[in-house]
């Protein structure tokens, strides 16, 4: 009898979870794709001290900043700048540097240390109640890690959704370094449970800003500053006395004088700080390694983990590592999109243009997001010096029987790998939040069609993003809202861009500043009286 009993009871056991997995493997009918959002560097990074509590080490916060610049470091580089003693100059980038962005380290063999982390709420499988049209869930990640092993990560995350929602394919739209760990997830577990795809402000071919630096290639430039600090403040009273100010500085020739130091102090440090901090906080990074382009990544190796044996022995592991993702991922990328939009899967891109790049990099006069070059961004598209016009005989360099230059004629669009699912966005600032972006992405992911660049008047290949009023034309105006023309020459006292005429504006700006910050006090003594 109890034999029976058990019997009847491990029959009972095995219907009833048969019964569920096939209900959980029911196709979920609501006729929307789930969308996965893998983010880009943004997620905090948090350190655990010796009480337990949590110290955030990424972003770096103003507290971090201030305690760097202390007296005695202020003091080295003031010696520095004395003395022209290159010991000093080096002692104070290592000290400001660690002290900084020190806490960001990895181990040597580009590990992350177990104290230092994103929050576990962060990193959690999402858990998902309900799902529809637009539902969508964001993939967070620590940037630090090796994207082959956050990829890992990745393919458990679209698991765990589509289990969840009963579908088996997600759509995903990747962003900045999202693109990264997109790209190595697909090559690691391919696009079975992928549908559509949206590489948005990609940094999956590198980034100028980080490939330069780890090859060597660091120069300041007075220009690109100004046109960089420029470009970063926005329309208000107060941001447009900030820039006549700077621009009045820049007519005085200061900023010309202070790049001149800054390169100079580049230079001077550039062998001592690359072999000792730069490689220590920095080079030890996978995740930044994946920021450099192809071009870089053979010099910038040699110059910072290979430069002897013994430091080539030391960091094997890591070297490993990078070389798994730069040669197993990055250099595959144009072949992997393409072959994914052969076989059916609706690939789109899109990127920005118009920016100056942080000017750190030794190529100057990229165009840009201001994050992200446009030329690896676009995947492929070719692009004029910034603000600077292709030659009036240039012909597109692909004939395809469509016209693919911008209309400031800055970029040519034939050479991308998705010459007609590729769209630009000049003067977006990268993260900047744009309603057309987010519009384009929705009509892309609703549709089964594969949407072209000409499928819509709306969503043209080409447009362009204004500052003032956050919106997007499909019109282009002739003047360049973002950048705002530098006179070369301070003897240009009285002209348009002349130092004088500065002056008069930045007196005018200091006017409208005071004015906009009493208008609320005034307006409420008023409304009392």
């Amino acid at each position: 009898m109890k034999k029976l009993l058990s019997l009847i009871l491990s029959a009972l056991l095995i219907f009833s979870c048969c019964s569920a997995a096939a209900l959980a493997a029911e196709p979920c009918g609501c006729g929307y794709t789930p969308r996965v959002h893998v983010t880009g560097m943004g997620t905090p990074l948090y350190r655990t001290l010796p009480d337990g509590t949590r110290e955030q080490i990424f972003p770096v916060s103003g507290d971090a900043v201030k305690r760097a610049v202390t007296a005695s470091n202020v003091g080295l580089l003031a010696k520095y700048l004395l003395t022209g003693n290159t010991d000093a100059a080096v002692e104070a980038v290592e000290k400001i540097g660690s002290q900084i962005i020190g806490s960001w380290q990895v181990n040597e063999d580009g590990s992350i240390p177990e104290d230092t982390a994103i929050l576990p709420e962060t990193s959690a499988l999402p858990v998902i109640t309900s799902h529809g049209e637009g539902s969508h869930w964001s993939f967070e990640y620590d940037w630090r890690r090796d994207p082959l092993e956050t990829a890992d990560d990745l393919n458990a995350f679209i698991d765990s959704v589509l289990e969840q929602t009963g579908h088996d394919k997600v759509d995903i739209e990747c962003f900045s370094m999202g693109t990264v760990m997109t790209m190595a997830y697909l090559s690691k577990y391919g696009d079975s449970k992928v549908g559509k795809l949206i590489i948005s402000f990609g940094a999956l071919n590198g980034i100028s800003s980080a490939s330069e630096p780890f090859g060597g290639q660091v120069a300041t430039d007075k220009t690109q500053i100004t046109r960089f600090i420029l470009d970063a403040l926005g329309y208000d009273p107060t941001q447009m006395l900030v820039k006549e100010l700077i621009l009045a500085i820049d007519a005085l020739g200061i900023t010309g004088l202070a790049a001149g130091w800054a390169q100079k102090l580049v230079d001077s440090t550039m062998d001592a700080v690359y072999k000792s901090a730069f490689t220590k906080v920095f080079a030890t990074l996978p995740g930044l390694w994946s920021l450099v382009a192809d071009k870089d990544y053979e010099t910038a190796k040699d110059l910072l983990l290979e430069y002897d044996g013994e430091t080539a022995a030391k960091y094997a592991r890591l070297i490993e590592r990078i070389d798994a993702y730069h040669y197993g991922v990055q250099t595959g990328n144009e072949e992997r999109i393409k072959t994914m939009a052969a076989n059916g899967h609706n690939v789109y891109v899109v990127a920005g243009y118009g920016r100056q790049m942080v000017p750190v990099t030794g190529t100057k006069d990229l165009t840009s997001d201001s994050v992200i070059d446009t030329r690896y961004a676009g995947c492929g598209v070719t692009c004029a010096p910034l603000n600077t016009p292709f030659p009036a005989d240039y012909v597109q360099k692909v004939n395809d029987g469509h016209d693919h230059i911008s209309p400031d004629r800055q970029l040519d669009a034939s050479t991308c790998w998705l010459p007609e699912n590729t769209w630009f966005i000049k003067g977006i600032q990268h993260s900047r939040d744009c309603d057309w972006f987010t519009a384009l992405c929705d009509k892309l992911f609703s549709t089964d069609e594969y949407v072209t660049v000409r499928s819509d008047p709306e969503y043209p290949q080409f447009v362009q993003f204004h500052y003032t009023t956050g919106k997007v034309t499909t019109g282009f105006t002739s003047a360049n809202e973002q950048l705002t023309a530098i006179p070369d020459k301070v003897t240009e006292l009285f002209g348009e861009n002349g130092f004088f005429t500065r002056i008069v504006r930045f007196l005018t700006a200091v006017a409208n500043a005071v004015k906009h910050a009493l208008a609320a006090p005034f307006k409420a003594l008023k409304d009392k009286i």
